[in-house]
């Protein structure tokens, strides 16, 4: 989180993280266009940007429901929400929350929320520049939901507030400064009324404390008159102060003043603290903060979930989850990378290692047999001096039927109707006597194109065997070698590198002429 947004009623207030990570804040007028649009164009370059709103005229509507079944809430949740938007709430959130009642007819009835946050031309052309300079905001907060979510889970713990006494009536009263104040009513855990208590700038110390328990009791009262608790019931008090330790003050006020005769003590409890004393350790450091400081630390470290929403907010958070999960894939990838590279680093090492006993093999093989052919004195291998004057009787001692001649024609022309397959070599076998009633042929050439595919080069390979087969004369045909071998083991020991830069695949077959001899005519 890099910039914190909180929209006043009578002026903006924007704090940043300088480049030591602590909090700068500073404060823009509504009417201040083109500060704002400064302000704007430094924070579209930021990560994350979150908007905190703080209107009096921000409305909390409670309604009882009949209690519905999961699958039929989004219907009545979509229902309420379109008519707060319709009466001109420009962000608007619902909540179902978790209190039910029993109506006299036996009806249970669930409890909902409907905050929204009015429409105002001031703020829809804040928010058209906002959405204009790209700035990448991911989450918008009420002020009074977000002071909630800070007291029960930051600063419940620190006043030793067990969870049954969180979820009885009480009152939290948060000095925010000098002569400003929030008061919030709690009822089973949540908040039920929120309001704002501005003082008179010219009161001084002891005329301040003695009119917010003015204000308190006021709020007392009205929480009885709107029926929420029993008349004359319990009703605890919180009082969290950032501006001077006269927390002490405060809640013998509020015990003089505020408690009745009739209340019950162990239903009942009177708490305060310094804002300061109670994050302290909370925070980065353990200097001093404001209460907008303090909530920004807050945001940063806990990252409450949003509570308004809309498109804009949620077309950037998509975009900022996207970008950290494409960072985390990238790390992932590096790491398997990294990993990969140690490997083959090690194959290499061992391939380098084996090659390099292979040459010294040959070097010895090589050298023994320039020894054994020094010994020997032959220019010619016997071996294949022998072959090639049996081949050479036996193509001027036979008569085939059809001619020598007319097979190379024959071959010639079958390569001609397959464009893929190019020869390279024809050759007999040394290994075998050249017989008087056939003769063999040996077959090397390439199929090509390869394109990372070996089906089509065996259709093709295939397809030249069989118009092979088809000559006259020719006994069998057989594919000694495959575009791809089907053992395991040459399978296992394909190079994939390789292979990505062959444009064409090798392959060897065997011919089996027959020779008939031509009676003389």
């Amino acid at each position: 989180m890099d910039a914190v947004l909180y929209l006043r009623d009578n002026a903006i207030s924007v704090i940043e993280t300088d480049d030591r990570g602590a909090f700068v804040e500073h404060g823009v007028d509504w009417d201040e266009t083109e500060r704002q649009e400064q302000v704007f164009a430094r924070l579209a370059r930021a990560s994350q940007v979150s908007l905190v709103i703080d209107f009096i005229d921000e409305t909390l509507h409670f309604e009882w429901v009949p209690k519905l079944l999961p699958w039929e809430k989004p219907g009545l949740q979509k229902r309420l929400t379109e008519k707060a938007r319709h009466e001109g709430g420009l962000y608007v959130h619902f909540t179902w929350l978790p209190i039910t009642r029993k109506t006299p007819e036996g009806l249970t009835q669930q409890l909902t929320m409907v905050a929204s946050i009015l429409k105002s031309p001031a703020l829809e052309n804040f928010f058209t520049r906002l959405h204009e300079a790209a700035v990448p905001l991911t989450r918008v907060y009420s002020f009074a939901f977000l002071v909630e979510t800070f007291f029960f889970q930051r600063l419940a713990r620190r006043f030793h507030l067990s969870r049954k006494q969180c979820k009885q009536p009480f009152m939290l009263v948060f000095r925010e400064c000098e002569h400003r104040f929030r008061q919030i009513f709690f009822q089973d855990g949540h908040l039920r009324i929120a309001r704002q208590v501005d003082l008179d700038p010219a009161l001084d110390e002891t005329a301040i404390n003695q009119a917010l328990m003015d204000e308190t009791q006021r709020a007392v009262k009205y929480v009885y008159n709107q029926k929420l608790i029993p008349l004359n019931s319990e009703v605890g008090f919180v009082y969290v102060n950032a501006a001077h330790h006269d927390e002490a003050e405060i809640r013998q006020l509020y015990q003089e003043r505020v408690v009745q005769r009739n209340w019950q003590t162990d239903k009942l409890f009177i708490v305060g603290g310094e804002l300061g004393e109670l994050t302290k350790g909370l925070t980065r450091t353990n200097t001093p903060h404001s209460a907008m400081e303090t909530l920004s630390h807050f945001i940063d470290q806990a990252s409450p979930p949003s509570f308004y929403q809309n498109l804009y907010v949620q077309t950037v958070r998509g975009y900022w989850w996207g970008r950290k999960s494409a960072w985390a894939l990238a790390g992932l990838l590096a790491t398997a990378a990294l990993f990969l590279g140690v490997q083959a680093a090690i194959d290499g090492w061992r391939l380098q290692t084996q090659s390099q006993a292979m040459s010294a093999q040959q070097t010895l093989l090589t050298q023994q047999k320039q020894a054994l052919q020094s010994q020997l004195a032959l220019e010619y291998d016997a071996r294949h001096i022998q072959t090639t004057v049996e081949f050479a009787q036996a193509v001027i001692a036979q008569r085939s039927e059809r001619g020598f001649f007319r097979i190379w024609q024959d071959v010639g022309q079958v390569l001609e109707r397959h464009p893929h397959i190019a020869l390279q070599r024809l050759s007999w076998e040394d290994a075998l006597p050249i017989s008087a009633q056939h003769f063999e042929l040996a077959l090397t050439g390439w199929v090509y194109p390869f394109n990372q595919s070996f089906e089509p080069p065996t259709q093709w390979v295939q397809a030249f065997a069989r118009d092979l087969e088809a000559l006259s004369g020719l006994q069998a045909v057989t594919i000694d070698r495959p575009p791809l071998s089907a053992s395991p083991e040459e399978a296992l020991n394909l190079n994939q590198s390789a292979l990505q830069t062959q444009s064409a695949l090798p392959f060897e077959m065997t011919l089996v002429f027959a020779i008939r001899n031509q009676e003389a005519s």
